[in-house]
């Protein structure tokens, strides 16, 4: 990796996944809800120009 887009491409939706396994309970950890709530992420991801990888396994906003 060797510019900002490179990170930001591997680190999201990657980050927001790792804050989301540290700040929840593991009885609360649920892909469905969690994909839901990550989808809705992206317009402000676009919005600041953020470089991530748009997963085809979440519904993007």
């Amino acid at each position: 990796m060797r510019t900002l887009d490179d990170i930001e491409y591997m680190a999201f939706p990657r980050l927001p996944a790792i804050a989301e396994l540290g700040w929840s309970t593991a009885a609360s950890h649920d892909w469905e809800s969690f994909r839901t709530r990550l989808g809705e992420q992206a317009p402000r991801w676009r919005l600041q120009q953020v470089n991530f990888y748009p997963s085809p396994q979440v519904p993007w906003s």
